[in-house]
């Protein structure tokens, strides 16, 4: 059974973005907390902070780099917030994010190298819970949760096909109280999986959903591959192969009051039932907060935390198309982030990256989060030793703050990340460093900042933030900016 002692050390990991106050990222300036300018604990770490350019650097395959930032929408008579990002092999792809209550999306051309106008495609819908996800032919899914009334609350979605001229009027996949929705769409446009936390009307009793999108719409029957039991998120995710096959993930205990496991459902021209299994093999304690990549051919990796003896555990399994291959421990941290949690992308070949943020130390008091990775080479026995990408993040003085750190591989095995960094002024940028194919580390170190307010005194925080990467080796970022709450991106090209 989970200890007291256990969801003690969970629960004091950074809160999630939705957790946020208006004031977000200024903690250290607003409260003049213990640890912030001038301590020594931050001193120490505040080398290589600046001075840091954005660059592709060598790379395997056409030079890139990422172009300066910019804004996608000023309007600062409301806030803008929660991105979120796909892109597709042609390098075409899409930035949606909620304005208050509304639903609004700019698609970007990847021949011409500019962004479309922003449109509206909806409202409203609920706080922080929007997916989107872009076929080969350029058409874009949106999913979103509402919970606006109690008639209307659900998992929506609405689509275009006209490279976002109009959009399908919005409508339900399925109705209840429902939360953290999640997205895949296969690149030939013709599947799609939603995924997201159902909650009895009282709150008690809690299970996975999920959906399958073929032939233009949405099943009608939602898939429930467990029946609910206890309380807490099930973290669900999704993903889709180049065939349309695909995997949901998800937590949940299989007895109520017994610890989480870490659960998948095969996807196969329908949800196979007979799949549902148990994906970790620790019973002790819990695993939580799992994710999922495939490639083009159906290969996967599974990354996931285990809670051992208080201490948080990173763990991975990979998928051969037809086996799970045995579990391969990848870190252990005093500290680990789960909220969001680690990261997982592949290739289409099969090589893997893991990218979470850990604390290294508790002896560092405030205990300040810094980006690691690992990689694992398809063909390889075994994932290569995991690594820092920086150890300047002065993220975790303030426990509402969090690195996000998120990964993205392109066709020919480049990794690029990108994170929430906290500098000596206490308000954050966004980082981004690139693990070339064949390279043994991370380029530059410590990251190169990719938002425009990098001077000594800068006067912005990033917020929440999304990443996508193409095969073609595009990459497109995107950000909420503060104290404005405007929509920023960065293009990898």
């Amino acid at each position: 059974m989970t200890t007291p002692a256990a969801v003690a050390s969970r629960v004091a990991r950074p809160l999630p973005c939705r957790a946020w106050p208006a004031v977000v990222g200024l903690g250290c300036l607003a409260l003049a907390a213990s640890g912030c300018d001038g301590s020594p604990q931050r001193a120490a770490r505040e080398g290589g902070v600046t001075g840091v350019t954005a660059g592709g650097g060598g790379s395997a395959g056409p030079a890139r780099s990422w172009a300066p930032a910019q804004a996608l929408e000023e309007d600062h008579a409301a806030e803008d917030n929660h991105p979120a990002v796909a892109i597709n092999a042609a390098g075409d792809g899409v930035v949606a994010w909620q304005r208050d209550g509304e639903l609004w999306a700019r698609l970007y051309d990847g021949s011409l190298q500019t962004f479309g106008p922003a449109t509206l495609v909806t409202v409203p819908s609920r706080y922080d819970d929007l997916a989107v996800g872009l076929d080969a032919e350029g058409n874009v899914m949106l999913v979103w949760a509402r919970d606006d009334a109690d008639d209307t609350r659900g998992i929506w979605w609405s689509r275009t096909t006209d490279h976002g001229a109009t959009w399908s009027g919005p409508a339900a996949i399925a109705t209840g109280n429902f939360q953290r929705s999640r997205l895949a769409v296969s690149a030939s446009g013709g599947i799609a999986l939603a995924a997201w936390t159902a909650r009895s009307a009282d709150e008690v009793i809690v299970s996975v959903g999920s959906c399958d999108f073929r032939d233009g719409a949405w099943s009608p029957v939602v898939n429930v591959p467990l029946p609910g039991n206890g309380l807490g998120d099930r973290n669900p995710r999704v993903a889709l192969d180049g065939v349309g096959r695909g995997f949901l993930i998800w937590e949940q205990p299989a007895v109520v009051n017994q610890p989480s496991s870490v659960w998948t459902e095969r996807y196969d021209g329908g949800w196979r039932p007979e799949s549902v299994a148990i994906l970790d093999t620790y019973a002790a304690d819990d695993s939580y907060t799992p994710t999922l990549a495939l490639d083009a051919a159906g290969g996967a990796t599974a990354i996931w935390l285990e809670m051992w003896s208080y201490v948080p555990q990173l763990w991975a399994r990979r998928f051969d198309g037809t086996t799970w291959a045995d579990t391969e421990h990848l870190a252990t941290a005093p500290l680990i982030e789960w909220d969001p949690p680690p990261m997982v992308a592949i290739d289409p070949g099969g090589t893997s990256v893991a990218l979470w943020s850990e604390v290294t130390s508790l002896a560092e008091v405030p205990q300040y989060y810094d980006v690691h990775g690992a990689r694992h080479v398809a063909g390889s026995a075994g994932w290569q030793p995991a690594q820092a990408l920086e150890t300047t993040n002065l993220i975790g003085s303030d426990l509402t703050e969090y690195a996000q750190p998120l990964v993205g591989l392109d066709g020919l095995g480049n990794a690029i990340a990108t994170w929430r960094k906290e500098g000596p002024s206490s308000l954050i940028h966004m980082s981004s460093s690139r693990l070339e194919a064949g390279a043994a580390a991370w380029t530059p170190p410590d990251g190169a900042p990719l938002d425009d307010d990098t001077s000594t005194a800068p006067t912005h925080s990033a917020l929440a933030t999304d990443l996508a990467v193409s095969p073609n080796g595009t990459a497109l970022a995107a950000w909420s900016y503060a104290p404005e709450y405007d929509i920023w991106a960065a293009v990898f090209r």
